[in-house]
Formats: C-alpha cells, structure tokens, sequence
C-alpha cells in the first residue's frame, strides 16, 4: 500500500532542509559582520584569504571530475564483476573522490606556498 504522496515528502523535505540550513547560514554570517562593524572591527579578516573563494570552485570541479571517474570504473567493473553491481560503483566513485580531493590539497598547497612566495618577493 504506497501512497504516492508519501514518496514525494522525503526530497519535499530534504530541500526545505537545505534551504533553510542556507539562509539560516547567511542570515547568521550577515549578523556577525554586522555585530563586528558595529564594534568599530574591520570584518574582512573573517576570510581566509582573498583567493580561496576561487580555490573553493577548484575544490569543487576537482571533485566533480573525481567523481566522474569513479562512475566510468564504476561502470566497468559492473561489466567485470558479476556479483552486486552497487558495490563497484559505491567503491569506486569514493576513491576517485578521495583521490580528487588528495590531488586538490597537493595543488592547493603549493599554490599557497608560490604565492607566499612571491607576496615576499613584493614586500
């Protein structure tokens, strides 16, 4: 006996979930600049730094490509393997992931070190 609405409320609810959890996120980091400017505090420092939004996108595609990877071996090895299928995907799509991210932080962190690098050069 499934009731067709109730199969809808699950991803019904998981987007008011996150949407919530994102404004509620915004509302808060705007309170908190704010409260710093209100404080005669410069609110800026609160970032990491002024590129990492962009290493943030970098973060994201590395990931993305990692997990494409994964879904092409995955694929190859539900054609190889005869056994549960879900288990080669599941697999396979976390260790390219993992992997991405692995790679990401060896670029990341010598990008930060050549541009420490060169902000000292400057200075």
């Amino acid at each position: 006996m499934s009731n067709p609405m109730h199969e809808n409320i699950v991803p019904i609810v998981l987007f008011l979930t996150a949407c919530t959890a994102a404004i509620s996120y915004r509302y808060l980091a705007h309170k908190e600049r704010i409260a710093l400017i209100e404080r005669g505090m410069d609110p800026l420092p609160t970032r990491k730094t002024s590129y990492g939004a962009s290493f943030n996108v970098l973060k994201v595609a590395f990931l993305a490509i990692g997990i494409g990877i994964g879904v092409v071996v995955g694929g190859f090895l539900e054609n190889v393997i005869t056994g549960n299928p879900v288990i080669g995907y599941f697999a396979s799509i976390l260790l390219a992931g993992g992997f991405s991210l692995i790679a990401y932080y060896q670029f990341e962190r010598k990008e930060l070190a050549r541009l420490e690098k060169q902000h000292r050069n400057e200075a």
